[in-house]
């Protein structure tokens, strides 16, 4: 449809394949644009998905401890993480020192 109606305004048929060939071109463009656009939307809307599955959250150290401590009482010596446990060292209020673990994932006290 679009041929036919350059190709009335323009009778030599050079004029015409100029024409046609920059009307391609542009949809192409266009369509390059809309599809690097949904390219690029699928991409930023997967990433934060990506990235939690790959980094599931933990608490911190000092989150670690705070949570021995209220439990436990006593003062904090020493939090020192191994894979996905903290191990808590206190002293108690009787001198008595000793290491709790807490679950780096769930914050959740493990043993004793």
């Amino acid at each position: 449809m679009l041929a036919a109606l350059f190709y009335t305004e323009c009778p030599s048929r050079m004029n015409y394949v100029l024409i046609f060939s920059a009307v391609k071109l542009g949809i192409e463009m266009i369509l390059r644009v809309l599809l690097l656009t949904l390219l690029i939307s699928a991409c930023a809307l997967s990433t934060p998905n990506a990235l939690a599955a790959k980094s599931p959250k933990t608490i911190s150290s000092q989150q670690a401890a705070k949570i021995v401590q209220s439990h436990f009482g006593g003062k904090i010596l020493k939090v020192q993480k191994v894979n996905n446990i903290y191990k808590v060292k206190i002293v108690k209020a009787n001198g008595q020192v000793t290491s709790k673990k807490v679950n780096a994932s769930t914050g959740q006290i493990v043993g004793n």
